[in-house]
């Protein structure tokens, strides 16, 4: 940090170096060496007295745009004034810039001896960066209606509705039509079952469930065929919660124009930022969302690019459409996954209903998932374990003694004898039918 200072005092120009010097340490006697004169402001500014002094004057403007540079992170005093033009006029802007510049609280880069003065780059000085961030730096006075409001539900795609969703298509694999969209008889089992749907969208959500689920690697589908990537499933599994939230919310925004075909790396990264910024059930105005949308757009197109493709309105209709953002007055954001790790178990019954407690996730409920069949979606879901079913389960590549392990380690008891003696003769059923392939001959 120290060194990065140095560099950037030996970059300003002569005016605004010696003028920095003569505040601090006085008069200067010549013949003038610069690398001296940095030594001893280092040394001055190291004094505990002298840093208090210097973050004594910061009052509730210079915290409002010191935060709006941390924002910002190396930005040109055109895209700062863009930022804060609501607060500071451009010469006022300019002026405060030149203030906190001679304070020492700022530092003014100079990509080359060449650049234009629009091409400079302002940020905090690495010296006081880490104090500045923790005592005086705040959001609230650039997003001044940020709000925090816990009260309203988690948005409906969550975990279990991803397990649900796959036992769904593995169990009615007629549900895409050749064109991609989906068939009618379908959309209507899908309401019977769900009950979720969305009007401001032509077609039904598992349309847009299996692009989620494809970004996220856990099928690989076309229209007649539905693979599901276990070991994909579980590598998610490992993730803390609120980062498969992160990871789920990246996935519905990237696919939500899959014609565009946006990048969910690209997503991730977003996200990151976006659920990091803001505390959950954090209430904000249009505008100020809008904002903090630029800044992680900004911040993301240094390592990517294409971030940019991501515009205010894609983010803004993908979050809501998924329930991640609610728009009332104004609008709240669910960023944090709920833990799911409630110790609860499935409640398997001899009639071949499997219940699913609130508190599974998805590496949990997936093998129930596979193997039988979504009867209703709920806070707790219910499947069913049909012949059908574990037939499916078989095609997608999971094995008889592997299906019967996972039930038995996440039901509450054993399973029951019927269930088990069923289990056993579908699969001998199953492995007992082999298709030969051949050549006859007639003569």
């Amino acid at each position: 940090m120290i060194n990065s200072w140095k560099n950037n005092l030996l970059s300003l120009p002569d005016s605004i170096f010696f003028d920095i010097m003569r505040n601090y340490l006085g008069d200067l006697k010549t013949p003038f060496n610069k690398h001296d004169l940095i030594r001893s402001l280092t040394s001055l500014v190291s004094k505990k007295e002298v840093r208090n002094r210097i973050f004594a004057l910061i009052d509730s403007d210079d915290s409002r745009l010191l935060t709006a540079i941390a924002l910002l992170d190396s930005s040109g005093i055109e895209e700062l004034y863009d930022f804060t033009k609501q607060y500071y006029s451009f010469l006022e802007l300019h002026n405060r810039i030149a203030n906190l510049q001679e304070r020492l609280l700022i530092c003014i880069e100079y990509p080359d001896q060449n650049s234009l003065p629009g091409k400079k780059l302002i940020k905090l000085n690495p010296v006081f960066e880490d104090d500045l961030t923790r005592g005086y730096l705040d959001n609230l006075r650039i997003f001044s209606t940020l709000s925090t409001d816990e009260s309203f539900s988690a948005p409906f795609l969550n975990e279990q509705f991803i397990a649900a969703f796959i036992s769904f298509a593995m169990n009615n694999r007629g549900i895409f039509a050749s064109s991609g969209n989906a068939r009618k008889k379908a959309e209507a089992m899908w309401m019977n079952i769900f009950r979720i749907q969305h009007e401001d969208k032509d077609s039904p959500i598992f349309i847009y469930l299996a692009e989620v689920c494809r970004k996220l690697g856990f099928i690989s589908a076309d229209s007649d065929n539905f693979a599901v990537k276990l070991d994909q499933i579980n590598n998610f599994g490992q993730y803390p919660a609120n980062d498969r939230n992160i990871m789920l919310a990246a996935a519905a925004v990237s696919s939500f124009h899959p014609e565009q075909g946006q990048s969910f790396e690209t997503a991730s990264k977003l996200m990151f930022h976006l659920f990091k910024s803001l505390p959950n059930g954090s209430r904000l105005h249009e505008n100020d969302l809008k904002s903090f949308f630029y800044l992680i757009r900004r911040s993301t197109c240094k390592t990517h690019p294409d971030a940019a493709e991501f515009t205010d309105e894609l983010i803004t209709d993908a979050l809501s459409y998924y329930g991640y953002l609610i728009k009332e007055d104004d609008f709240r954001l669910f960023s944090h996954g709920r833990d799911l790790n409630s110790g609860e178990k499935l409640r398997i019954q001899s009639n071949f209903e499997i219940s699913a407690p609130a508190g599974f996730s998805l590496a949990e409920e997936i093998h129930t998932a596979c193997c039988s069949e979504i009867k209703n979606y709920d806070i707790t879901r219910t499947y069913e374990l049909t012949k059908s079913s574990f037939a499916a389960a078989l095609d997608a590549g999971l094995q008889p003694e592997d299906i019967e392990k996972e039930l038995l380690e996440s039901a509450s008891g054993s399973i029951p004898q019927n269930i088990g003696f069923s289990m056993k003769a579908w699969a001998r059923e199953y492995e007992s039918i082999r298709l030969n392939y051949g050549i006859v001959m007639t003569v």
